[in-house]
């Protein structure tokens, strides 16, 4: 079996138990919410996040872990086609990095996916993206960052000052080994 292919089953395994987790999570926050509790306290983490990115143009049933789930575990091989989408999600882990950085970075004002990227990965909202990035975690922050400063020097949102508080925050992150730092490529 191929390099490739045992990482997009490793890959699909994390991407499914993720999605069978979605509503265990729901679950748990109503349950601990009190009797009479007002609505902020079943509030969801990041519930915010769910909000589609196309409005009403994209479906449930075309969103990364509704795709998972209707699918269910699956068995790579070599004789058995890896699902487009997952291909899609490996090759451009590094561009939907950048994009979650500066839609964390800018406050959630900045959200640079092109409407028809969105429909090739999949990506039914900003949390399909972070849950997803949070089971590819495997990036160079070195390297981004270095992009990250050119980026600095000419983009409207992306100013010094942000470049160098996310500079700040990476580097915190690597001193209290929260983030893996392997070379990606």
């Amino acid at each position: 079996m191929s390099l490739f292919v045992q990482s997009c089953e490793v890959f699909y395994v994390h991407l499914c138990e993720a999605a069978r987790l979605c509503p265990i999570e729901s679950l748990i926050c109503q349950t601990l919410a009190p009797p009479v509790a007002p609505r902020m306290f079943s509030k969801r983490t990041f519930e915010d996040e769910e909000k589609l990115l196309l409005g009403t143009g994209i479906g449930v049933d075309a969103d990364v872990y509704s795709l998972v789930k209707a699918n269910g575990p699956i068995n790579f091989n070599e004789n058995k086609r890896i699902p487009d989408f997952i291909r899609e999600l490996i090759k451009k882990y590094s561009n939907l990095c950048k994009v979650w950085y500066l839609y964390s970075l800018t406050d959630n004002k900045c959200y640079e996916m092109r409407p028809q990227d969105v429909l090739r990965y999949h990506m039914r909202s900003v949390k399909s993206l972070r849950c997803t990035l949070g089971v590819l975690c495997n990036t160079n922050l070195n390297k981004l960052l270095e992009e990250w400063e050119r980026k600095s020097l000419t983009h409207p949102v992306v100013t010094r000052a942000v470049y160098k508080e996310m500079e700040g925050r990476v580097h915190e992150l690597q001193q209290q080994a929260k983030v893996f730092v392997p070379n990606a490529k």
